[in-house]
């Protein structure tokens, strides 16, 4: 009689740890999968399995709760980014004048090339330099339509749902092992009057009807004491308050690490900026930096370069800068990253979010398929009751 609340506690114990495990694993869909019946026999992690979906919520959340891409922009100085490629421009801005004046020279072949190149040479060693600057000005003011968060977050899932599980186990990790050892809180007292019943009354489906509830009770509970109530709520001498808002300080602090290292990465920016679609915002930055510049000085340059030749130029031109785009932005990375301030603004956001604002933070992973897990939880508890009855007859 004494094993029925110490079984009772181990199937609350046994189908908790089983929910939690199939919550995040395993990453990949174990089974069997008829593809053209759409029959799947198997299982995949709730998370990794809705990893787009989950992903997707987790990216909206962040851009209308904790960041604005916008606001963050304005920390950036293009003076003071420039300060710190300058000493790299030269040495490009020469690579640009040897090319362009190749291109330009072969009208002057046979004749003073020495002269020909004097003027153009002048020319953009001159203004090169502001070329580059003013490329950096205006790609800094439209940081915002650079940087496309949902992109970036969709670069670091896609291929890696395990990042995803990351983030969900290390920002509920104490409430998962709360879920956990909560079968043998809730278990042993259910099992105890499980005993008292059983002392009197015991028909063949009453242990597994009481190990169904257990496992159902027990995974439902401890979900609720997760999130509710959740806000401080006084019960005689008793305090109560959902598990995850007790340590919304806490856990604001990991998401912003995870989040800075794992998602939002400076090099995950720049990836961005330089090789998705909105590459060609920048792209077209660069080409009307140069078109500005020819056309400013369209008078000095016009009597040693037709208007042809300086669209072919201003081709070339582009070419070279869109190709040292990258090696600049090396040099930025840091600078970048302490001025976005993308950790800072996260940790401080979300550790001042409203209760609701910050529960759905954790909730998707238990909202998706919450019940699921409840009725795992109860279907085992009610063969732990079957077993339970033969063991004890």
């Amino acid at each position: 009689m004494l094993s029925i609340p110490l079984s009772s506690g181990l199937i609350g114990w046994i189908t908790n740890v089983m929910a939690i495990q199939m919550t995040f694993y395993p990453v990949k869909f174990w089974g069997i999968k008829w593809k053209k019946l759409y029959v799947y026999v198997g299982w995949q992690g709730i998370i990794p399995a809705k990893s787009p979906k989950m992903s997707e919520k987790a990216t909206e959340l962040i851009k209308q709760k904790l960041l604005n891409v916008q606001e963050q922009s304005k920390n950036l100085e293009a003076n003071s980014i420039f300060e710190l490629i300058s000493p790299h421009v030269s040495p490009i801005a020469q690579r640009i004048t040897d090319e362009l004046l190749v291109f330009y020279l072969k009208n002057f072949a046979d004749f003073a090339p020495e002269i020909a190149k004097k003027p153009l040479s002048l020319f953009l060693e001159e203004h090169t330099p502001q070329i580059i600057a003013n490329i950096l000005k205006e790609a800094t003011e439209q940081a915002h339509s650079l940087v496309d968060l949902q992109v970036i977050a969709k670069n670091a899932l896609k291929d890696n749902p395990s990042v995803l599980n990351e983030l969900f186990w290390k920002c509920g990790k104490e409430e998962f092992r709360f879920i956990e050892l909560s079968g043998w809180y809730f278990g042993v007292p259910f099992g105890l009057l499980q005993m008292w019943v059983v002392a009197y009354y015991n028909p063949f489906w009453l242990l597994p009807f009481f190990g169904l509830v257990v496992g159902w009770f027990t995974n439902w509970l401890a979900l609720q004491m997760v999130f509710f109530p959740r806000k401080p709520k006084k019960y005689l001498f008793f305090t109560f308050q959902g598990l995850f808002h007790k340590r919304q300080q806490e856990v604001a602090e990991e998401y912003a690490i995870l989040i800075t290292k794992k998602i939002l990465t400076t090099e995950r920016i720049f990836e961005v900026v330089l090789k998705e679609k909105n590459s060609q915002i920048l792209k077209n930055i660069i080409k009307t930096e140069i078109q500005k510049t020819f056309e400013l000085y369209e008078s000095q340059i016009t009597w040693f370069i037709s208007p042809k030749d300086q669209k072919i130029m201003a081709e070339i031109a582009y070419f070279h800068i869109w190709e040292e785009m990258p090696y600049f932005c090396t040099k930025i990375l840091d600078y970048v990253e302490q001025n976005l301030a993308i950790y800072d603004t996260i940790y401080q956001k979300m550790k001042s979010l409203p209760a609701d604002e910050y529960e759905n933070f954790l909730r998707p992973p238990f909202q998706e398929d919450e019940w699921i897990l409840i009725t795992v939880g109860a279907v085992l508890g009610a063969l732990a009751g079957v077993l339970q009855y033969f063991i004890l007859l």
